[in-house]
């Protein structure tokens, strides 16, 4: 059960750092994210204080490396009882180990060590061993070998992974506390130990005394995919910090999203899809956006007059649009004349509905700047509004009939940097752009 610890004097939790420890004591497994300086470590930190008792805590200052077992002057001879360390002082956020990797191999058994290095092994795929510094010398040193080569001399990487399985494999402890376990780690060896300290069943089988995991991390690696609610988001505005429980999974998405710099375009990938409905709508839309956002990558994709059939299209391509990036990030735009069963379809394939965009009338043309259509009518800018489709393919004013496609071409290629272009088109397409894009 947590303690109840007192308020911090540099920072307020919002809940209370205990209302979270009371929160979260029945999750095996719990996320805490956001940026720089948002108070994830201060907030794990509390947590560790409200589970001392029964709980460990690996801080980010974890880089001490000795890698030498044998025994130096003055060190202990056993581990002793486990470090019951206040990491929060009265105006002071710490950092700090209470034992050396070194010496934490050296205190404990064989059978001990070898299960760390088979740990060590499932993570990194490397083996582990004992040997001596002199072969000859039977009283040289005794030190750790990785793959052949000294552990001192091997990646920090790996020795971060086997300080780590030190910590998950010290049994006098049930609960643990770490945080940023991606330092130093490749994608792939974050894949590893996200499995590892995730999965119940996974470390259970390596650590069955370990009850439960609390991590703070900037890598998307580390989210709970499988139970949403165990990722919280954390923000800070001034000594206040907010600790917010991911529900639903368009939050997930959008924590995933801040975790890649909020730039799908990093990737060389689009940071919005908008579908529409035929080429004119295509031509027109995807010189207004370019114009209109220079500096982000929109994709524009014609529908050929199915949208539904599109956007299925390109869920079977992205592995499914409701559980990726995507979903918050694709809009469909309609003609006000449209089938009114696709809102609920589009809806059903991962479409928010707050995206699905509707013209008030039906044509793209309506949507043409008022100058260039009162200059290709001759007409003035209030007549310009009530211009008239005929049929499929002329758009007719002042007894001028020009076709759709000639219309398209012409208005993508009239548009500036300056270009005013009509409210309906800036507040229920370019604004949601903006929005996604977090342009001002």
């Amino acid at each position: 059960m947590p303690l109840h610890i007192p308020e911090i004097p540099f920072a307020n939790f919002n809940p209370s750092h205990n209302l979270i420890a009371e929160h979260i004591k029945n999750k095996h497994y719990v996320v805490f994210s956001g940026k720089n300086n948002c108070g994830k470590s201060l907030l794990l930190k509390a947590l560790y204080e409200c589970y001392r008792t029964e709980a460990g805590i690996l801080p980010v200052n974890r880089f001490v490396h000795g890698t030498n077992l044998n025994p130096t002057a003055g060190a202990p001879s056993d581990l002793g009882e486990k470090p019951n360390l206040s990491y929060l002082r009265e105006s002071t956020n710490v950092d700090g180990i209470y034992y050396d990797l070194g010496q934490y191999l050296r205190l404990i058994s064989d059978d001990q060590r070898n299960h760390i290095f088979a740990v060590s092994n499932y993570i990194l795929g490397s083996s582990f061993e004992i040997r001596k510094h002199d072969p000859n010398n039977s009283l040289s040193d005794n030190l750790v070998f990785i793959d052949g080569k000294r552990l001192d001399q091997a990646s920090t990487g790996s020795r971060l992974i086997l300080r780590i399985v030190c910590d998950l494999a010290d049994k006098r402890i049930n609960r643990i506390a770490i945080d940023e376990p991606e330092l130093g780690l490749s994608p792939e060896t974050q894949q590893k130990l996200f499995k590892l300290l995730s999965d119940k069943s996974v470390r259970k089988g390596f650590f069955p005394h370990l009850e439960a995991v609390m991590i703070a991390t900037h890598s998307h690696i580390f989210l709970d995919r499988n139970i949403i609610s165990n990722n919280y988001r954390i923000s800070r505005v001034g000594n206040t910090i907010t600790v917010e429980n991911v529900s639903s999974l368009q939050q997930l998405q959008d924590l995933q999203f801040r975790f890649i710099g909020e730039s799908l375009e990093n990737f060389w990938l689009p940071s919005a899809i908008v579908v529409v409905e035929g080429k004119t709508d295509h031509e027109f839309l995807s010189a207004a956006i370019k114009i209109s956002f220079p500096q982000h990558r929109v994709l524009v994709v014609e529908a050929r007059g199915d949208v539904v059939s599109r956007i299925r299209e390109l869920g079977l391509m992205i592995g499914g649009l409701a559980r990726s990036a995507y979903s918050g990030r694709t809009l469909v735009v309609l003609d006000s004349v449209h089938n009114k069963s696709n809102s609920e379809q589009l809806a059903a394939l991962g479409v928010s509905r707050e995206n699905i965009i509707i013209w008030e009338n039906n044509g793209i043309e309506y949507l043409y700047p008022s100058e260039f259509l009162a200059e290709k009518f001759m007409c003035s800018l209030d007549e310009a509004q009530r211009i008239a489709i005929s049929g499929s393919d002329n758009v007719e004013m002042n007894g001028i009939s020009i076709r759709k496609k000639d219309l398209a071409s012409e208005a993508a290629a009239y548009l500036t940097g300056s270009t005013a272009f009509p409210r309906e088109l800036c507040i229920k397409l370019f604004q949601r752009i903006a929005g996604m894009l977090e342009v001002a």
